[in-house]
C-alpha cells in the first residue's frame, strides 16, 4: 500500500482538484490522509464530502492553526499505513499514472526512494516550464551520486529539494529517524531533504515529468515574503552546498554547483516580494547578507562580484522610489 500524505490550509479554491487527482491515480491499492489544521473556509467540508464517497479518503484534523507544514505531516505520517509514503501539496495534482510508474521504479532493486520531474503550472494549468535532469538513472554509492550532481550544473536543483515528486520506502525513514522539521514556513522540504540524502539512498532518478506545481503568485511557496525568509533559505542551500562538497569530486563543479544554490534557494530576487517599510526592507536585506550560512555560500561559490552587483541595482532602485 501507498500512503499519500496532504497538509491543508484553507485550501478551498484547489484542494478538490488535488484530491481528485490522487483518485484518479491508476494504482489503486493507496491510502489519503488529508491533515486540516485550523482551516477557517470550507477545506473541512470538502474533505468530508470526498470521505464520504472513497473509503480510501482519511480525515485528520490538527485544531491549531499552524502554517508550519512540517508539523502536519509528521502528525500524518504516526497513521500512515503504507509501506510507501509520497506527499502532496493542497494545490498541486499528479499525473494519473505518478503512483505506477514511482511504485515500479523503487520496487525495480529494492530501493530507497524514487524521484520524477515535474511540471510548473499557472492558475489555469498552463505549463510555464518544465524542471527535470537529462535522462534516468539509478543512483546508488559515491559515484552514483557523484553522477547525480553533475546533473544539477545545469537542471534545477528543485528536482531533488521539493518532497512533492517522490516516493518514499517507509522503512528508510524509520531506520534513520527521519521526520520533518516542525518550525520551518517555507523550506522544510529542502531541510529535509538535505537530511534525507546525506543517507545516501539508493533511488531511481527518472526525467518524466509526473506532478504538476501550481505556482501562483500569493502562495506560501511562491511570490511571497515572510520577515526571516532568508534564514530557513540560507541554512537550506548551505546543508546542500556541504553534499555537493561530498558528492562532486571536481573543484571547479562544486564552486558551479554552489554557485547555483546561491541564486536558486535563497536568491535576494525574493525581497522583493516583502511587504516591509523601506526601513524594513533595508535591514532585512542587511540580516540577509550578513547571516553566516549566506555569506559563507557566496563566498564558497565565488559570486561576491555577482552580489555586490545585485545589491548596487536593489538599492538603486530603492533610491527611486523614495
Amino acid at each position: 500500500m501507498i500512503s499519500i500524505i496532504t497538509s491543508a490550509y484553507n485550501a478551498e479554491l484547489t484542494l478538490a482538484q488535488t484530491i481528485r487527482s490522487v483518485l484518479a491515480q491508476s494504482c489503486h491499492n493507496i491510502e489519503y490522509l488529508i491533515v486540516n489544521h485550523g482551516s477557517t473556509d470550507s477545506t473541512s467540508q470538502i474533505i468530508d464530502q470526498f470521505a464520504a464517497q472513497d473509503c480510501r479518503v482519511k480525515h485528520l484534523t490538527i485544531e491549531t492553526n499552524s502554517r508550519y507544514i512540517g508539523r502536519a505531516l509528521n502528525y500524518a505520517l504516526q497513521f500512515a499505513k503504507g509501506e510507501y509514503i509520497a506527499f502532496l501539496d493542497a494545490d498541486d495534482t499528479y499525473e494519473p499514472s505518478f503512483l505506477d510508474v514511482m511504485l515500479t521504479n523503487i520496487e525495480h532493486g529494492h530501493l530507497d526512494l524514487a524521484v520524477c520531474g515535474f511540471h510548473r503550472v499557472n492558475e489555469c494549468n498552463k505549463i510555464i516550464r518544465t524542471d527535470t535532469i537529462g535522462s534516468s538513472f539509478l543512483v546508488s554509492g559515491p559515484n552514483g551520486y557523484n553522477q547525480l550532481w553533475q546533473q544539477f550544473l545545469t537542471a534545477s536543483f528543485g528536482y531533488l529539494y521539493v518532497w512533492w515528486n517522490k516516493l518514499y520506502r517507509r522503512s528508510f525513514l524509520d531506520k534513520n529517524h527521519l521526520q520533518f522539521p516542525e518550525d520551518s514556513y517555507v523550506h522544510g522540504d529542502a531541510l529535509f531533504q538535505a537530511k534525507l540524502l546525506a543517507h545516501m539512498p539508493r533511488m531511481y532518478c527518472s526525467s518524466d515529468a509526473l506532478v504538476n506545481w501550481r505556482c501562483v503568485l500569493g502562495s506560501s511557496s511562491y511570490g511571497t515574503y515572510k520577515k526571516g525568509y532568508y534564514k530557513e533559505a540560507a541554512d537550506a542551500a548551505w546543508a546542500f552546498s556541504k553534499l555537493t562538497e561530498r558528492f562532486l569530486l571536481d573543484q571547479n563543479m562544486q564552486k558551479s554547483c554552489c554557485e547555483r544554490l546561491l541564486f536558486s534557494l535563497p536568491h535576494l530576487q525574493r525581497l522583493r516580494y516583502y511587504q516591509g517599510s523601506l526601513s524594513e526592507q533595508c535591514s532585512e536585506l542587511i540580516d540577509w547578507i550578513t547571516y553566516p550560512p549566506y555569506w559563507n555560500l557566496v563566498t564558497k561559490s565565488g559570486a561576491q562580484a555577482k552580489i555586490n552587483q545585485y545589491l548596487k541595482t536593489y538599492i538603486e532602485e530603492k533610491l527611486e522610489e523614495i
